[in-house]
């Protein structure tokens, strides 16, 4: 895919929970670490990177902290493959909208300009 032309637009994964031995995944895809090291050998072997969008909840989902996904940012940014970071939830205890493994999209809510009945994910 780095092959194609894709003019003035840069490919970016989303990093979501890994697998983690001893804890049931939501996802269960790479670790940060390994999604590094795939762009990187990408960009050795065609000049170009895939760049790396973390997002919150699922890398909170993984780490089961917040030190986590900062850990998980600064990992990207380092290597030099932070593109991207987009918050979605994720809560230590069961909620309305979900338990703790869950990746959660909460409902919009109504305001006085706008009147929202379902959920917006």
């Amino acid at each position: 895919m780095l092959s194609w032309d894709w003019p003035g637009t840069k490919l970016v994964i989303e990093h979501c929970d890994a697998y983690v031995e001893g804890q049931a995944p939501s996802k269960g895809c790479l670790t940060i670490k390994d999604e590094i090291a795939a762009s990187l050998a990408a960009k050795a072997a065609t000049g170009r990177a895939v760049g790396i969008c973390i997002n919150w909840g699922r890398s909170a989902i993984e780490t089961r902290s917040a030190e986590g996904v900062v850990k998980h940012i600064k990992a990207a940014k380092e290597a030099g493959l932070l593109s991207g970071l987009m918050f979605s939830g994720a809560s230590g205890k069961e909620i309305d909208y979900g338990v703790w493994r869950v990746h959660i999209c909460r409902r919009k809510r109504s305001s006085k300009t706008a009147q929202v009945s379902r959920p917006h994910c």
